[in-house]
This record gives C-alpha cells, structure tokens and sequence, in this order.
C-alpha cells in the first residue's frame, strides 16, 4: 500500500480548515522513508496528489524529483 498516496488522498479530501494534522502527518512520514523509496511512491501519484505532496514540503533530492514530476505531468 502507497501510504504516500493514502495520504494525499486525505488531505485533498479533507476540509480545509482540518487539514493542518493530515499535512503533519504526512511529513513525518516522508522524513521517515528512505529517499529512493520516496520517490517511488511519488511516481504513483496523479497531478493534483503530487501537488498536495509537494506543497507540504518533501525532505531532501526527493523534492527535485517532484518538481520534476509535477512539471510533466502539468505539461501532459
């Protein structure tokens, strides 16, 4: 399971004004996995979960990969 995905799931579905504790959560969970694995989990989402992600801060290379990612999938 894509506990990435999940995630960011919730918070695109998660009325805005509760959102601050899914966001907390996902970051802790990005910073616990390993940044290859990250970036697999990132390949797996569509544009608007990419987005979510990569606006709640993804730690270290992984966050360039996103960029990228978020780049073609916006020009696709």
């Amino acid at each position: 399971m894509n506990i990435i995905k999940e995630r960011a799931h919730r918070i695109l579905t998660t009325d805005k004004a509760y959102r601050d504790e899914e966001v907390k959560y996902l970051r802790s969970v990005m910073k616990g996995i390993d940044q290859e694995e990250l970036i697999q989990h990132l390949e797996t989402l569509n544009y608007p979960e990419l987005k979510a992600v990569v606006s709640c801060g993804i730690p270290g290379h992984a966050q360039v990969h996103a960029l990228q990612m978020l780049k073609k999938k916006r020009d696709a």
